[in-house]
């Protein structure tokens, strides 16, 4: 067996006791030798005795690096059964901590693999990250985030995009009345059956600011893991209903509540993917602290204008040249049943369009004061009208 950091620091101290009273220790050994009895060598410097460059460059104060070790070794033959000296604190702690695996690990650079990014959403979305899809209310980016989920479950394309395909987990904060027909209205469009689709939905929030709650959570994600596999994609919508008890104004919060989702992320290199809204006076960022967005490692906002066109802009991307924006149009799907007054039960899904630039709002400047909202309709219905041929 191999001697433990304690164990051979324990030897050097015996050692360096010993050759202080050496009469041929030299004038550059002494300083260290006493250093080491006193505990005031570094346990770096201590492990670093067996290596002749490693010891030059720890403690410049050995002297000629070659004979010290040299010496150091006729010691450890000579003194093998030395009386060990008693441990300075210090050392004795570093040296226990060495002994154990650590939690934090610090990996040599070139130890890390150099590899292409590997992509959840071809070009879009990078496996293991963590994204958001911002927008204002009813600018359907929870339809956006259920036709992500139901493309990676069952490895369709999104939106003429390809995925890697793997488990979903759904956790619920909002819309979970409506969140099952949207389900079937993707089924339908797209003619894919979802009831073998790895696809899980939580039947409450999560409360990311609660250590207890998020480790109910942690616990329910392992327990389906050991069943399906890890969950490639983790959906919070939104993050405000799952924030939990604090302020998501709070940086503190925010930090905390982004902590809770690196922990899911962590253990299973799954994609979280957060459904949040935009500030209140202003529509460009997400709602709340601005370390959301500074932690995210991409982000979209999703805009619906008045003629009911979902665009996606890409508002960051941290390693990645940004994607070009998308557009949708909203279209009805009936799910075939009726409700209790006989009327067809729908949904909604989001077909891909043609994108175009949005138009500026008549009487700002550089807006088309010949184009009335009418017309605007009838453009946007013909262009829908081709987009499907």
């Amino acid at each position: 067996m191999s001697e433990t950091h304690l164990e051979r620091t324990r030897t050097i101290l015996a050692t360096a006791s010993a050759a202080l009273s050496d009469p041929e220790l030299n004038g550059h050994q002494r300083p260290t030798c006493e250093r080491i009895t006193k505990g005031l060598l570094d346990l770096r410097a201590l492990i670093a005795l067996e290596s002749v460059d490693a010891a030059f460059q720890v403690d410049p104060t050995l002297g000629t690096a070659e004979n010290t070790l040299a010496r150091i070794s006729l010691w450890h033959k000579v003194l093998s059964d030395h009386e060990l000296p008693s441990m300075p604190e210090n050392i004795e702690r570093l040296a226990r901590r060495l002994d154990v695996e650590p939690r934090y690990r610090l990996v040599r650079l070139s130890e890390i693999e150099t590899s292409s990014p590997n992509y959840l959403v071809r070009d879009r979305i990078e496996s293991g990250t963590t994204v958001a899809v911002i927008g204002a209310p009813s600018s359907f980016k929870s339809f956006l985030a259920v036709g992500l989920a139901c493309s990676v479950a069952t490895g369709s394309p999104w939106h003429d995009h390809e995925v890697e395909a793997g488990p979903v987990v759904y956790i619920l904060g909002e819309g979970g009345r409506g969140i099952r027909r949207r389900f079937e209205a993707w089924s339908i469009r797209n003619g894919v059956g979802l009831a073998d689709a790895p696809i899980f939905l939580s039947e409450s929030p999560a409360s990311l600011t609660d250590p207890d709650a998020m480790a109910e959570v942690e616990f329910s994600i392992e327990r389906l893991a050991l069943d399906c596999g890890d969950p490639s994609l983790i959906i919070l919508d939104t993050l405000a209903r799952n924030f939990g008890p604090e302020n998501e104004n709070d940086t503190q919060a925010m930090g905390a509540a982004i902590a809770a989702a690196d922990r899911l992320k962590a253990r299973r290199s799954s994609t979280i993917l957060f459904v949040h809204h935009t500030g209140h006076a202003d529509k460009t960022r997400a709602r709340g602290a601005i370390a959301f967005h500074a932690a995210l490692d991409s982000e979209y906002r999703v805009d619906r204008d008045d003629d009911g066109v979902v665009r996606m802009h890409t508002t960051k991307m941290k390693d990645a040249e940004e994607p070009m924006p998308l557009a949708f149009r909203p279209r009805t799907v009936e799910l075939g049943f009726s409700d209790d007054h006989g009327h067809p039960v729908t949904s909604a899904v989001l077909d891909r369009i043609e994108y175009t630039q949005p138009e500026t709002k008549r009487g700002s400047k550089g807006g088309n004061a010949g184009s009335g909202r009418n017309q605007r309709r009838a453009i946007a219905a013909l262009m829908d009208l081709v987009s499907r041929q």
